[in-house]
C-alpha cells in the first residue's frame, strides 16, 4: 500500500487527532509490526499517521569499552558514544522502515521543543535506512486542536539540526558523565572490599547533586531545634471596625514582650505616623497548550498523557 505521505507524530494520541481532523473522523486503524496506525484520506489521496512514543535511540559506548576492569573510566571521555536502538522501540523502528518504503514524504510532526526534534532527527535517520530518497518536513505546533494541527501542515518547515543537537549534546554527557563516574565510584570502593559482590554504586550528573540537595535539607530538618519566641499582636477598634495589627519584633523572653504589651496598654491611644497604599493586579495563570499540560502531568504527577 502506498501513502502520499506519512504523519509521525510523539504520542499516539496525537497521530489519532492529526487522522481525525484531516479525515473528518473517516480513519481506520490497522497495525504495522504491532504498532497501531491511522489509514485515511485526504484530498483524494491516501495518507497515515503514527505515534512512535518519545525517544527511538539512545547513545551507548562500543562494546569493547563494556569491560568496566580493562578500560579506565578516564578512556570513556575520549570515546564516541554510538546511537542505539533503545529498550522496547524495535517494533517502532520496524513499523517506521515498513512506513519509508510505502511514501516519498514524510511530516515530522513531534512536539514543538528541543527533545522533539532531536526525535525528529531519530525519526528520519530510521526512515532513510529504509529508503534513502525520502522528503522530510517539520510541522510546528503547540496545542492538538483542529486549527493548530492544519495550520502547522500549511506552514511546514525544515528540521533544525542545531536544536537537535542541542538534545544529542545533553544526552552524550549524561551517558559519559554517569558512566565514568559510575565506574569509578564501584571500582574505588570494590577495592576495599566495601561492596556486595555485583553491586556497583551508581552517578547521575543530574540526579546526584539533587540527592546531595534532598539529603541536605532532610538532614537539616532532622536537627532543627524549635526556638519559642513571643510577638505582640493587637485589635484596634476605630468606630464599627476593628483592625488587627501585628509587630514584626520577636521576643525570646516571655517578660521582654510582657513589659511592651503593658506599655501599649497605658497608651490607649495611638497615632498613624504613616500609611502607605499599594494597588497590585495579580494577573490569573496563563493556559498551558495540551502537548505542555501533558507533558507536566506525565512528568510532575505521573500521570499518562491519554488520562490527562
Amino acid at each position: 500500500m502506498l501513502f502520499d505521505r506519512v504523519i509521525v507524530a510523539e504520542k499516539p494520541g496525537v497521530a489519532k487527532a492529526f487522522a481525525l481532523y484531516l479525515s473528518g473522523g473517516k480513519y481506520e486503524l490497522r497495525k504495522i509490526a504491532g504498532v497501531p496506525v491511522y489509514v485515511f484520506r485526504r484530498e483524494g489521496g491516501l495518507q497515515v499517521s503514527v505515534g512512535v512514543r518519545g525517544h527511538l535511540m539512545d547513545f551507548d559506548f562500543p562494546r569493547e569499552c563494556n569491560n568496566w576492569h580493562r578500560v579506565d573510566p578516564l578512556e570513556l571521555f575520549e570515546v564516541d558514544p554510538v546511537m542505539v536502538v533503545r529498550e522496547g522501540m524495535g517494533n517502532y523502528v520496524k513499523a517506521l522502515q515498513v512506513l519509508a518504503r510505502s511514501t516519498s514524504t514524510v511530516i515530522l510532526a513531534l512536539d514543538a521543543d528541543v527533545e522533539g526534534e532531536a526525535i525528529a532527527f531519530e525519526v528520519m535517520d530510521v526512515m532513510r535506512r529504509a529508503n534513502p530518497h525520502l522528503k522530510f518536513y517539520r510541522a510546528w505546533f503547540s496545542a492538538v486542536t483542529r486549527e493548530d494541527l492544519i495550520e502547522a501542515l500549511r506552514n511546514l518547515r525544515a528540521p533544525n539540526a542545531r536544536l537537535a543537537n542541542k538534545a544529542f549534546a545533553r544526552m552524550v554527557l549524561d551517558l559519559t558523565i554517569g558512566a565514568a563516574f559510575t565506574r569509578a565510584l564501584t571500582l574505588t570502593v570494590e577495592k576495599h572490599g566495601a561492596l556486595p559482590r555485583g553491586k556497583f554504586l551508581s552517578y547521575g550528573p543530574c540526579q546526584t547533586p539533587v540527592l546531595y540537595l534532598v539529603v541536605k535539607r532532610a538532614m537539616e530538618r532532622e536537627t532543627f531545634q524549635k526556638k519559642k519566641f513571643f510577638q505582640i499582636a493587637a485589635t484596634v477598634k476605630i468606630g464599627k471596625h476593628e483592625l488587627k495589627v501585628r509587630h514584626d519584633a520577636k521576643y525570646e523572653k516571655r517578660e521582654d514582650a510582657e513589659r511592651v504589651a503593658r506599655e501599649l496598654l497605658r497608651a490607649r491611644i495611638g497615632v498613624v505616623t504613616n500609611a502607605l497604599y499599594e494597588r497590585k493586579n495579580v494577573e490569573p495563570p496563563e493556559p498551558l497548550a495540551t502537548v505542555e499540560m501533558e507533558r507536566r502531568a506525565s512528568r510532575f504527577l505521573n500521570i499518562r498523557a491519554k488520562r490527562a
